[in-house]
């Protein structure tokens, strides 16, 4: 029986789509990267992160540069905190979960900072742990200290998240899996990567979880 349940943020608890792609094209007029609209933004949802950069003339072999625009992406996203809400449900979906005595966490690629004040400015208490993973590719890293620090065994785990990269984070650590259609990635890209579930309403966590 899963004891902690970890979200991820963007996408999967909150709609922050339309400042992500906000906050973005900013940084890619002041980095010359190319700029899109909302159905470029959502056919890039299609591809695998490296294939991302590449159709937006990001080079990765400027690994360096990528994570100085992922520390300035984080600090201007703080500036949007008030106009970021949650999926509808999703508020009341962690509610109920903590009333059954479940552990809510959140391991987010965003800033641990940014996650935190939002959830003050939305009055939800209670979250046991918030961390920022360590860049695009290493959330696998953070779900691994985490369960090494609170001591917990893989089938005491479930994590919720709405991209490919979510999925295969946690194959890594050979943890259990949620896949949500609202977020980032398409049905199709979640479904390719096996999670152990998926659900296209908020409501259907719950219905998983009561099994």
């Amino acid at each position: 029986m899963y004891k902690h349940i970890i979200f991820d943020f963007d996408g999967t608890l909150v709609d922050s789509t339309a400042e992500i792609m906000m906050i973005y094209n900013e940084l890619a007029m002041k980095y010359n990267f190319k700029q899109v609209n909302q159905e470029e933004f959502n056919l890039l949802n299609n591809l695998p992160i490296k294939e991302r950069f590449k159709a937006l003339n990001v080079p990765m072999y400027r690994f360096l540069l990528i994570r100085k625009i992922g520390k300035e992406f984080k600090e201007r996203y703080k500036q949007y905190l008030n106009e970021i809400h949650f999926i509808a449900e999703m508020k009341e979906v962690v509610g109920l979960l903590q009333s059954k005595g479940y552990i809510i966490s959140v391991v987010t690629s965003n800033a641990a900072a940014n996650v935190t004040e939002f959830l003050q400015i939305q009055g939800l208490k209670g979250f046991h742990d918030v961390r920022s993973s360590n860049g695009l590719f290493g959330k696998h890293q953070t779900l691994k200290q985490y369960m090494k620090e609170n001591r917990l065994n893989r089938e005491d785990i479930l994590y919720i998240g709405d991209e490919r990269r979510d999925i295969l984070a946690c194959k890594k650590c050979n943890i259990d899996v949620i896949a949500v259609t609202w977020g980032l990635d398409t049905m199709d890209s979640l479904l390719a990567e096996k999670p152990n579930y998926l659900v296209k309403q908020p409501q259907e966590i719950m219905e998983i979880l009561t099994r």
